[in-house]
């Protein structure tokens, strides 16, 4: 049994070191994936490090547009993805699919005051903010009865709508809510602060709360592999990911960027 485990061991060393993993990712959906300082950061950069760090393998990222990761790792231009991407059946059947690291969530916000607001129902008829069409937000606020749905390409756009009344509320996934509550705004981009900060400048920069929470059962954030990368290589990395859990390390990640 030792000298099957050396030999698997010596295997994906092998693996590992005979070639640099392309890793996709859409650097535009802070705080998972954003650039800072000309690199790439967020969770989803902090996760493949330490899964580099303690399995020996290297790699570089390839920015792509979010709509061309799967295409690019269907024919091999890239060998992983790591992007808050989600685990879907489709995915399972076309690519190989790790374990999840986080478990996200749909988040109702609305400004603070609006103290109608108390649940999903209460949106009917309602005007909804959501960011990115044919999102998981963007269906679940077309299923709220009589609801007018404004779709943005990003979470600043929807903010804004909320603050100046033009949406009674937003549906955001629980990934953006650094975004929405940090005061700091590290993982927006230079023309999303300063929207903001013309927002504030003109005094309409209101409290938002949330007032509702779904979870959602098809958020679970995972890596993509392409069909050509080795299964055992696979299954390690699906035990680190275990083992970044147990050990408190993956907490740590999610609580650098405000989440848990």
């Amino acid at each position: 049994m030792r000298k099957l485990f050396l030999m698997v061991f010596v295997f994906l060393s092998v693996f590992a070191n005979a070639q640099v993993l392309k890793v996709g990712m859409s650097p535009d959906y802070p705080p998972f994936d954003y650039m800072k300082d000309g690199k790439f950061a967020g969770v989803d950069a902090d996760v493949i490090n330490a899964l580099s760090t303690n399995l020996g393998f290297k790699y570089e990222f390839v920015s792509l547009p979010f709509s061309e990761l799967e295409t690019s790792l269907a024919n091999g231009s890239i060998d992983m993805i790591a992007s808050a991407m989600t685990s879907t059946p489709e995915r399972k059947s076309k690519f190989g699919v790790s374990e999840p690291y986080f478990l996200s969530a749909d988040m109702f916000v609305a400004l603070s005051d609006r103290k109608d607001l108390v649940n999903k129902e209460s949106l009917e008829g309602k005007t909804i903010a959501v960011v990115n069409k044919d999102s998981h937000q963007e269906k679940l606020a077309n299923s709220i009865k009589g609801a007018k749905v404004l779709v943005n390409d990003s979470i600043v756009n929807a903010i804004i709508l909320v603050k100046t009344e033009r949406a009674d509320a937003m549906i955001i996934d629980s990934l953006n809510l650094p975004v929405v509550f940090d005061n700091d705004f590290e993982y927006m981009s230079t023309i999303d602060k300063n929207t903001i900060a013309m927002i504030q400048s003109l005094g309409i920069d209101k409290k938002l709360d949330i007032f509702y929470t779904e979870f959602n059962s098809g958020g679970n954030i995972v890596v993509l592999f392409s069909k050509s990368v080795n299964p055992d290589f696979i299954t390690q990395v699906n035990q680190e990911i275990k083992n970044l859990k147990t050990s408190g390390e993956m907490g740590k990640i999610l609580a650098k960027y405000g989440l848990r």
